[in-house]
């Protein structure tokens, strides 16, 4: 809130995900590898995306709320093991964990989608754009965040989606897109 009183904004781009979707490491390795969860539950992301949306348009701004990028074990793995002191590999392969969190990434994907079509919100959907490459090349050195080649493309999505947006007004004749909020 107190960046948002420090200046002054039409839209705001509002990427959340990665961090929430990665598993629990902390969790994960004290447990040694038998509790696998993301750091929040899907429900918990929804309310956070939920709060944010609300902040953002009681600035009045409009919020353009960005699909959730996906992590790669196979760089997260090694970067993990650096931080943990130890070879987390084998608690990886231990158990289906891709499987694991591709599912979950569906959900905060099917939540995220919940709350654009709640709220009326711009939608900035990249996941069928990140499809088409290999996940090792749309994440960084540390296997959550997005790589160069990534940001080209959420940034390439987020020029259309506000383009199409304002295609619409145009054609709507409007300059309100009725965020609900």
């Amino acid at each position: 809130p107190e960046v948002m009183q420090q200046m002054s904004a039409d839209l705001i781009l509002c990427m959340l995900g990665g961090n929430d979707l990665d598993l629990n490491w902390r969790r994960f390795l004290v447990t040694n590898g038998a509790t696998v969860q993301s750091n929040l539950s899907p429900y918990e992301y929804g309310a956070n995306l939920r709060r944010l949306a609300t902040m953002i348009c009681g600035y009045d701004a409009l919020p353009l709320l960005g699909d959730v990028t996906d992590h790669e074990l196979t760089i997260r793995g090694p970067y993990m093991s650096a931080l943990a002191g130890r070879d987390v590999s084998s608690l990886l392969a231990a158990q289906d964990i891709r499987g694991i969190t591709d599912r979950t990434l569906a959900a905060f994907r099917g939540e995220r989608q919940r709350v654009v079509d709640e709220m009326n919100l711009l939608d900035v959907p990249f996941a069928a754009d990140f499809a088409v490459y290999a996940r090792p090349l749309l994440v960084g050195p540390d296997g959550v965040h997005p790589s160069l080649l990534a940001h080209d493309i959420i940034g390439t999505r987020v020029c259309m989606t506000i383009l199409q947006a304002l295609m619409r007004l145009e054609a709507a004749g409007s300059m309100a897109l009725g965020i609900a909020t």
